[in-house]
């Protein structure tokens, strides 16, 4: 054994670890907006039990950048999940799925999106530009 002096700087810290399955959708609505789907498999998300069931949240973060950086629009949402241990084998099959709609003119930007798990601080990112 090496002692704590001859270990890696990080020892004994803990580290995030990374939320699989993110997808992102990026569609155009008939009004000209950019859609924005957010979906990941409930099989990646960890949930603590409580009660006759699992619950969590998950902090769904988009952000939306033009061709400059500036940011031109945003979306924040914390969203409460929570399943019973007797649909527990089906959720795992399921995926949670989050909207939302940008109202932005025509042109070149990128998306930004986040969603970090409040239960075990797990978190994924998604970058894409795309054209309105």
């Amino acid at each position: 054994n090496l002692p704590v002096e001859g270990m890696a700087k990080d020892y004994g810290r803990t580290r995030t670890a990374p939320l699989a399955g993110l997808e992102v959708r990026i569609d155009k609505d008939e009004a000209g907006s950019a859609r924005f789907v957010v979906v990941l498999p409930y099989r990646y998300i960890w949930m603590k039990s409580k009660g006759d069931g699992f619950e969590t949240s998950l902090d769904v973060d988009l952000k939306v950048v033009d061709e400059s950086g500036a940011e031109v629009w945003s979306f924040v949402r914390s969203y409460p999940l929570e399943v019973h241990k007797g649909r527990l084998k089906a959720a795992l099959t399921e995926s949670f799925t989050a909207e939302a709609v940008a109202p932005l003119k025509p042109g070149s930007y990128r998306l930004k999106a986040t969603v970090v798990n409040s239960n075990d601080g797990s978190k994924a990112s998604f970058e894409q530009a795309f054209d309105l």
